[in-house]
């Protein structure tokens, strides 16, 4: 690892721990769950709260490395590229199991990026099979939502699932959801958390990222008393929910949360 990525770990507070691939789990031909044991790295996430995500440090080369008895290395210090050369990218905690020290990620495969093929993530989940190594971090964020929070409005694309399936998994019966998500592809047999007092809206994109979610979320006619308003997903769609919702909605800063997954034409996974 050059001193460069050692100095912005150090900063960042990352610890790596090796964890290791036991299974993988396809939904449709562009949503992968990948299962993973990993006992150190779960020691560290005290508590599994909705949208907890994990750090993965991704060979350049997507190369994935094997687990074998005389494995004793980082399982991302060496690739095609050579030594040290690898990238981060974040997920979303699946079905974590403290005390198991199991869990898994969801990797939505993207197979064009900026350079015209999938990027070192995708690369990485499309060739991972049990006993594939990976090194990870847990990070400490989290987002809590207000006590009197009576509606939760959960906005992004296909990336964003795992967070919002997280959510539907947490938080009180009694808070009534509203999930939209924008995405144009096959969505046969894509995992949906289902529960009471919540809808699944999925949209096809129309005059331009992110516009069809903004029109749905008109059309709901919403009281923002108790509304809380959670967007993640491609950089152009969110920045298009941003803008127009908290125009529109005019919520307080407490009450809305929004983050860039990824950006379109580039190599985000």
């Amino acid at each position: 690892m050059v001193n460069w990525q050692r100095g912005v770990e150090r900063l960042r507070r990352d610890t790596n721990h090796e964890v290791v691939v036991t299974g993988v789990e396809d939904f449709g031909d562009r949503y992968r769950r990948i299962h993973f044991t990993g006992d150190d790295l779960l020691r560290e996430l005290i508590d599994v709260y909705p949208t907890a995500w994990v750090r993965l440090r991704v060979p350049r080369s997507g190369s994935p490395a094997v687990l074998t008895p005389a494995a004793g290395t980082s399982s991302t210090e060496g690739s095609a590229d050579g030594p040290g050369r690898f990238t981060h990218r974040e997920y979303t905690f699946v079905d974590v199991d403290i005390h198991a020290g199991t869990f898994a990620l969801d990797f939505v495969l993207r197979t064009s990026g900026r350079h015209g093929g999938p990027g070192p993530a995708t690369r990485w989940a499309m060739n991972a099979m049990p006993g594939t190594t990976i090194d990870a971090s847990v990070t400490p964020e989290r987002i809590d939502l207000p006590g009197d929070t009576r509606r939760l409005l959960l906005l992004g694309d296909l990336s964003a699932l795992p967070a919002v399936n997280s959510w539907l998994g947490w938080i009180p019966g009694e808070v009534e959801v509203s999930v939209i998500l924008e995405d144009d592809g096959d969505r046969e047999g894509i995992p949906q958390r289902q529960r009471t007092n919540a809808t699944w809206t999925w949209v096809n994109r129309t005059d331009g990222p992110g516009q069809a979610i903004v029109d749905e979320v008109r059309g709901l006619g919403l009281d923002t008393a108790g509304l809380y308003v959670w967007a993640a997903g491609e950089r152009g769609l969110i920045s298009t929910v941003r803008s127009r919702l908290r125009h529109e909605l005019s919520l307080d800063k407490k009450r809305r949360f929004s983050q860039f997954y990824w950006s379109a034409g580039r190599s985000a996974a």
